[in-house]
């Protein structure tokens, strides 16, 4: 009989992936809770609508935009693909960032609101380059929809637990939680971090070391 797993474990670079995608899951809540940011920022329920239907255009624009060129371009070999999956930074960087040195700094900062845009972007385009790799990596068909079935159980289970990954990191670090979405500002007296610190302690790590791995993937990659 054809075990689960028969044809996965011999590619390295679909596990390396995979658990940079884990990493990344597990970092998603932190990093996703940014429409509460731009009210916080002062942008009112209309900009916040505005802005996602801007999201909206752009990720139905980039994504047949990105595949139709890295299709064309791997007539020359695997490399187009290659290097747009693991060198592709995961958004949720960005976000943390921007938050974290823009946010509390500048009411209603239109920077603020570009870069979290653009890293939703960066997220949409980039989740779909390594998913399209991880199953091209696997080549057959039957071994690719198990790599699916895999690859979508373990990331859900890493989004589940994110939320409280996330807040014990941040409590840990900076004892400020992600929960506390009220004001952007940093608390008086110091004793604790802004919402800012709390969200890039609770992302950063968790996706630098996500990135990491992409970059690490170069060297398998198939």
């Amino acid at each position: 009989s054809t075990g689960y797993l028969e044809g996965l474990f011999e590619h390295t670079s679909f596990w390396l992936l995979l658990a940079s995608e884990m990493l990344n899951s597990l970092a998603s809540y932190a990093s996703q809770t940014y429409y509460d940011w731009w009210s916080l920022n002062g942008w009112s329920s209309s900009d916040v609508v505005h802005f996602s239907i801007v999201i909206m255009l752009l990720s139905l624009c980039m994504l047949p935009v990105v595949f139709g060129t890295l299709t064309r371009m791997s007539v020359w070999g695997p490399w187009a693909m290659r290097d747009f999956s693991c060198m592709l930074p995961p958004g949720a960087l960005l976000k943390a960032l921007a938050l974290y040195d823009i946010g509390y700094l500048h009411h209603r900062s239109h920077l603020f609101a570009a870069a979290l845009i653009a890293s939703y972007c960066i997220d949409v385009v980039r989740g779909a380059c390594i998913f399209a790799s991880m199953m091209t990596i696997l080549g057959n068909k039957w071994y690719a929809l198990k790599g699916c079935y895999l690859v979508i159980f373990l990331t859900a289970v890493c989004s589940s637990l994110s939320p409280y990954i996330g807040h014990s990191i941040a409590m840990d670090t900076v004892g400020s939680s992600i929960f506390g979405r009220v004001t952007l500002d940093k608390p008086v007296g110091g004793a604790t971090g802004s919402l800012g610190e709390a969200i890039l302690w609770a992302v950063g790590p968790l996706a630098a070391a996500s990135y990491l791995l992409q970059l690490v993937t170069l060297r398998f990659f198939n």
